[in-house]
């Protein structure tokens, strides 16, 4: 009780400084024996009311700045802890991109490990957390990854492929001659996540394969295609030429653009400015949104994310995580 009293005279104090300071006649001191005239008041108090007004704002903004960083923070806490595997698994994947947490994230997904059976999507993600957590165990969870491309029946043979590109991880020469065989495979799924990861890893001739794929119809080859730039360590000027094309295009698919756009964002190929206008032109939801706030996350800036607090309260954790990222990226800086 002391603290708050003590606090609310420090605000009273301090009202009545930035009164005294902008007013042109400074308050009077109470004095019951002294008249002020009426019109003397109204001199006084309506610059005053500006200062007042300044002072509220400037401390409602700098609270929402505070507010903001610690709410995302703890939504992505939140999430990891109670969401579904892959939430979680997101959650986790962002803090760890912005350097957080790396302790509390090998623990968890070291236990979630053991509820998960071998070569199973929710296991391959898992290992895939793990391999960014824990550098000293690294290869140890990648070989574990790429065991299950011995068996073409894992049910999670598909997140494999996807999860080694992603890690940029150079698999022995036998699963290397599986994968470039699977780049020709009459399942485009598969096949398109096999040429991603060739792509990534600099195999001979996937560059210009990707370029077709993106420059194509099929959406299927079209956004994986896209994505693997992201986990790219730079983008040639021809694919940059074509990623910007699409994101230019207005009858492009939505996700494909809001792909395109954290490509380039994420190789600081566009402004933050750039990004924010994107969001201002183009109506987002579900998993576009996603995307497009993934993009934010990549240009951190000094503007108020004020625009993130209805994302940040939004039902969809996927949503509220990817908000979550891009609100805490901007306090980076």
């Amino acid at each position: 009780m002391n603290a708050q009293h003590t606090g609310r005279k420090r605000i009273i104090k301090t009202m009545k400084n930035c009164l005294n300071l902008f007013s042109s006649n400074p308050l009077p001191k109470k004095n019951h024996n002294t008249h002020v005239p009426r019109v003397r008041i109204t001199r006084v108090w309506v610059p005053g009311y500006i200062a007042l007004l300044l002072t509220a704002f400037s401390c409602f903004s700098c609270t929402r700045h505070a507010v903001s960083g610690k709410h995302s923070h703890a939504i992505l806490i939140s999430i990891m802890q109670s969401g579904t595997i892959w939430e979680r698994i997101h959650a986790a994947e962002y803090l760890l991109a912005l350097d957080l947490d790396r302790r509390i994230i090998r623990e968890m997904f070291r236990q979630e490990l053991t509820k998960t059976a071998a070569g199973t999507p929710d296991n391959i993600g898992i290992l895939r957390v793990l391999a960014q957590a824990d550098s000293d165990n690294r290869q140890e969870y990648c070989e574990k990854i790429a065991r299950t491309l011995l068996v073409r029946s894992n049910t999670g043979f598909i997140h494999a492929i996807e999860a080694l590109g992603k890690l940029h991880y150079p698999v022995n020469e036998q699963s290397m001659r599986l994968i470039s065989r699977l780049a020709d495979d009459k399942d485009v799924l598969l096949a398109s996540y096999s040429q991603v990861y060739l792509g990534v890893m600099n195999y001979p001739g996937y560059s210009s394969i990707l370029i077709r794929n993106l420059t194509g119809t099929n959406m299927t080859y079209r956004i994986p295609a896209a994505n693997l730039y992201f986990y790219t360590s730079a983008v040639e000027h021809q694919a940059e030429s074509v990623l910007r094309s699409i994101l230019k295009d207005q009858n492009e698919s939505i996700l494909l653009r809001t792909c395109v756009l954290g490509v380039l964002a994420k190789h600081n190929l566009l402004t933050r400015s750039e990004v924010l206008d994107f969001f201002q032109q183009n109506p987002l939801e579900g998993k576009p949104l996603r995307f497009a706030l993934i993009a934010l996350a990549q240009v951190p800036g000094k503007d108020n994310p004020q625009q993130l607090l209805l994302w940040l309260g939004s039902n969809d954790n996927e949503t509220k995580a990817a908000a979550a990222y891009a609100a805490l990226s901007r306090r980076k800086l």
